[in-house]
């Protein structure tokens, strides 16, 4: 049976980087909702997707997914894969739609096994002027573990072409630091109280529409204060007042929406709100800090907190192209391995397998920042474990053209959860060092190695990185 699966998967990785050496022609943003019946009565899960894909052809397009637990009792369950599939029309705007989706996905106890998960999918789409719906059937499989679901998916798309078409366009990403204060009627996953407070490291992006009003979303991991594993991931919509004339200082207001759990935090089904109200100070053009205050609450659990919140902002220039800036990101799509993982007990784990996704901005010729996150799918009930780093890094030119190969290394630090592995609040830094090499002016194949470190906890793992690298072409 595993090497059925194996096969599935090297096909389907095989088929995306084939079609991925082309140009895309054009990029969709889409949000899908699904719910998962479970095993032994348990309550259904119902999931988020977000999905980000990229069209290679009039028929066939590839990209990434994430999904979050949004209803049911598994508040925590988060998942990443890849995603292909071809689309046909049938009649004038109607189109039929079909792919595979492959990745790793669990938390809040589901069960997961190792996480990895197996997705076919077929659906009908229609598309508007400027966005489409669809309706899906999909069958979503965990090989070792105990879920096998078929049901009916709901969604909506957006060519991300419809966000760049105003002259107000711009973008910013963030480092976001935050201190959660829970009430006092909070409790854990066990039904104990449990209100002590805790600090969380991630990353937050924002578009603008207009010149004062824009969308954006984060993502955070806890690295202090309580139990590994807790994440939190919110979209929403903001508005910036400016109240000077030298436009410096502005209101910030923002209302968002997501999922949250894990780290035996009582979130229900994972729904989460959260207002916020800050001021942020731009000390120059393209950097800024924002200080806000917010307050999270859990539709169907017992959390809710209040929030202090530091962003330091980077506003990328908005006199440049929307295909200029484009050009200066990159994907890696990553298989990783934790060589024999020490885990809470003191004992060290077989290798874990995780699907990694890392986001890199050029912000020289040589020098790039760095975001990533990776999901486990292989192990030792390994189902849900996740991590989060934000980094820099540095890289060499091609030694030459006949041996087009470029060394790089980085410095990250964040945060990780899950599979019981020895890493305490789950803070982790870790140095790597690897190797690019590039297969055409799109596509390199990346080998690396790095050591993953807890700051606290006794976890201390050599990690390896086989995978390939996508510019934007």
């Amino acid at each position: 049976m595993k090497r059925i699966f194996s096969l599935v998967l090297s096909i389907f990785i095989a088929m995306t980087f084939f079609f991925c050496s082309a140009q895309a022609k054009e990029n969709e943003l889409g949000l899908t909702y699904e719910q998962y019946q479970l095993p032994n009565g348990l309550l259904p899960l119902g999931v988020l997707g977000i999905h980000f894909l990229m069209h290679f052809s009039a028929h066939f397009y590839a990209g990434l997914v994430g999904y979050e637990a949004v209803s049911g009792n598994r508040g925590g369950y988060f998942g990443l894969g890849v995603d292909a599939g071809l689309q046909y029309p049938l009649y004038q705007s109607l189109w039929t739609d079909a792919g595979l989706r492959v990745g790793g996905a669990g938390g809040q106890n589901s069960p997961v096994g190792g996480g990895l998960f197996l997705q076919p999918y077929i659906g009908l789409k229609y598309c508007f002027p400027l966005f489409a719906a669809e309706v899906t059937y999909s069958y979503i499989d965990f090989p070792s573990g105990q879920i096998s679901s078929d049901q009916i998916g709901l969604g909506f798309s957006f060519p991300l072409q419809t966000f760049s078409q105003h002259k107000h366009e711009k973008n910013y990403m963030a480092i976001l630091v935050r201190n959660s204060f829970p009430e006092s009627t909070t409790k854990d996953t066990a039904g104990k109280k449990d209100a002590a407070q805790f600090q969380s490291l991630g990353i937050e992006g924002g578009h603008f529409f207009t010149k004062t009003l824009f969308a954006f979303g984060n993502f955070v991991g806890a690295l202090h204060g309580r139990l590994n594993g807790y994440a939190q991931s919110i979209l929403g919509i903001g508005y910036a007042y400016p109240f000077t004339t030298s436009k410096k200082f502005s209101l910030i207001g923002k209302m968002g929406a997501g999922s949250a759990g894990g780290g035996a935090v009582d979130t229900g089904g994972g729904l989460m709100i959260e207002p916020s109200v800050g001021l942020e100070y731009r000390f120059i053009r393209t950097m800024g800090v924002e200080c806000n205050v917010s307050y999270v609450n859990a539709i169907n659990g017992s959390f809710s907190a209040k929030e202090a919140n530091l962003l330091l902002k980077y506003y990328f220039d908005k006199n440049q192209s929307t295909d200029r800036f484009l050009k200066q990101w990159r994907i890696r799509i990553l298989n990783q391995t934790y060589l024999n993982p020490r885990v809470n007990s003191g004992e060290n784990n077989p290798n874990m397998q995780l699907l990694g996704i890392d986001i890199d901005y050029l912000i020289k010729k040589h020098y790039y920042a760095t975001g990533q996150t990776a999901f486990a799918y292989s192990g030792r009930k390994t189902g849900g474990d996740f991590s989060g780093m934000l980094g820099i890094g540095v890289e060499s030119s091609v030694v030459s053209s006949h041996f087009p190969v470029s060394i790089f290394s980085e410095i990250l630090v964040g945060t990780a959860g899950g599979a019981g592995l020895d890493i305490s609040s789950g803070a982790l830094y870790e140095p790597v060092i690897g190797l690019n090499e590039a297969i055409n002016a799109v596509v390199a194949l990346q080998v690396s190695a790095g050591r993953l470190i807890a700051v606290r906890g006794h976890f201390n793992s050599t990690t390896i990185n086989v995978g390939l690298t996508f510019l934007w072409a």
